[in-house]
């Protein structure tokens, strides 16, 4: 893949982006109920990494077209004036990644850091923070640690599932302690460690997009109201929510960001509006699945795929397939299967030198 043809792909995987999460936004509004918003967050997040990934793997349709309009010599120097700002992205979007890589990486020795630094209940105690019902929903070993480190409940499900308290949290009165443990239950079962992992993982690749960290904020938003609604299921167990959460806000330590780890997220704004939210809610009324809005934007992330800016000078209008990029085309390759790799005609934008016929006499 040249520097060009990467420039191509990189502008217009950000256009993508743009519209796929302006398609969240627009199916959140459309359907008037946040409480799907978790699933059509985390499915935009999944379809971003699939789009990036099938973007450098995969030749893509050029369907837009004005290389006519741009003469040989304006193309020329237009390539050269791209080429230059190509390396100059690429160098800096490496720079980005390799930070953002290395947070990840001390986020998730941090978490780890943290669960063996936490002491182990037995089971006969760490069952007392599970009600009966929870008990008999439970599949699998659970694990809880308590930590004098952390001022927020997290969980952790990499190796196993793990649900680690803060000392003052596990001192507090049972039912509200219960409330808290469903809580990170509901995480667990979700699987919002990984769906947290995938966003990292997006978060990485396109640093530079302030619309991906903006659907990053509404992810562990959504994340946090499911958990919420999963957790209270009647008005008593709402009061001993509220004042669990209440005691979580009173602490003043700082807190960790765990890159690999669920935590019991929220500033002061957010926390207000989930208690608020909870203070409100309607008990009978059930949480949709939301799988029609996934649906719908997986056809939208399917038009957006057809989307590429014609940013590459050097593209040929032979063809309305772009080239193959050369790591996946020499794979093909060894397999014996032939794919073109290079565009067709970029010689004319070569400087070619030009020999007098006199020179060829000699």
């Amino acid at each position: 893949m040249t520097s060009l043809t990467a420039l191509e792909v990189g502008v217009s995987l950000a256009l993508q982006i743009c519209l796929i999460v302006g398609a969240c936004q627009w199916l959140l509004r459309c359907a008037q109920d946040e409480r799907i918003g978790e699933r059509v967050w985390t499915c935009s997040q999944v379809l971003i990494l699939i789009l990036t990934a099938l973007a450098w793997t995969l030749p893509h349709l050029r369907l837009i077209d004005f290389r006519d309009l741009i003469q040989v010599t304006e193309a020329s120097r237009i390539t050269r004036y791209e080429s230059t700002l190509a390396s100059c992205i690429y160098y800096t979007w490496i720079c980005g990644v390799s930070i953002q890589l290395l947070r990840l990486a001390s986020g998730i020795v941090q978490s780890q850091r943290l669960i063996r630094a936490a002491r182990r209940l037995e089971d006969c105690r760490a069952n007392v923070f599970l009600s009966a019902e929870d008990r008999d929903n439970l599949s699998g070993e659970l694990e809880f640690r308590i930590s004098r480190q952390v001022e927020t409940p997290f969980c952790w499900q990499i190796s196993r599932p793990i649900i680690v308290l803060p000392k003052a949290l596990s001192e507090a009165p049972l039912a509200e302690v219960q409330a808290i443990v469903r809580h990170e239950l509901a995480h667990l079962r979700a699987g919002h460690p990984l769906h947290l992992f995938l966003q990292r993982l997006v978060e990485t690749v396109h640093w530079y997009h302030p619309l991906v960290w903006w659907s990053s904020a509404k992810a562990a938003r959504s994340r946090e109201l499911v958990c919420d609604d999963k957790a209270v299921r009647s008005a008593d167990e709402a009061v001993d929510y509220l004042k669990g959460l209440l005691l979580l806000t009173q602490s003043s330590a700082e807190r960790i960001r765990l890159s690999a780890g669920a935590a019991l997220q929220g500033t002061g704004s957010l926390l207000q509006e989930r208690a608020a939210r909870i203070a409100r809610r309607t008990w009978s009324l059930p949480t949709p699945a939301g799988t029609g809005a996934c649906r719908k934007l997986l056809l939208v992330t399917a038009l957006c795929g057809l989307i590429w800016l014609p940013v590459n000078v050097s593209a040929s209008n032979r063809s309305v397939w772009s080239p193959w990029p050369r790591w996946s085309a020499s794979i093909l390759h060894e397999l014996g299967i032939t794919v073109r790799d290079y565009e067709i005609d970029s010689h004319r934008l070569l400087q070619h030198k030009h020999y007098s016929e006199t020179s060829f006499t000699k």
